[in-house]
C-alpha cells in the first residue's frame, strides 16, 4: 500500500497504470503533433485544444520535442510533437 501523495506507474505499451495514493487509475497515452505560425506554444496548445473535443479527462502532456518549417531563412510553422495522458474510461 502506498501511502498518501505518493505515485507509481507502470508502462502497459500506451496505457499505464497508475496508483495514487492507494487508487488505481489506467491512464491512455496518444501522441500528437500540434502546428502553428506563431511558436511552439501555441503549437502545444492548438494540439490540445483538438485533442479535447474528443477526448475526456486530459490529465497531463510530455513535449517530446519541437520541430518547425523554414523558407528562405524564417520559421514558417512551428510543430510541437506531444504524449497526451488521459483517463482511461471502460
Amino acid at each position: 500500500m502506498h501511502s498518501s501523495g505518493l505515485q507509481t506507474s507502470i508502462s502497459l505499451g500506451s496505457y499505464c497504470a497508475i496508483t495514487i495514493g492507494g487508487i488505481r487509475l489506467v491512464v491512455k497515452v496518444i501522441e500528437l503533433i500540434g502546428a502553428s505560425p506563431d511558436s511552439w506554444e501555441a503549437a502545444a496548445r492548438n494540439a490540445i485544444d483538438v485533442a479535447s473535443k474528443s477526448v475526456r479527462g486530459i490529465t497531463g502532456i510530455d513535449v517530446i520535442h519541437f520541430t518547425a518549417k523554414v523558407e528562405n531563412g524564417k520559421i514558417v510553422k512551428y510543430k510541437a510533437n506531444l504524449k497526451i495522458a488521459f483517463k482511461y474510461e471502460v
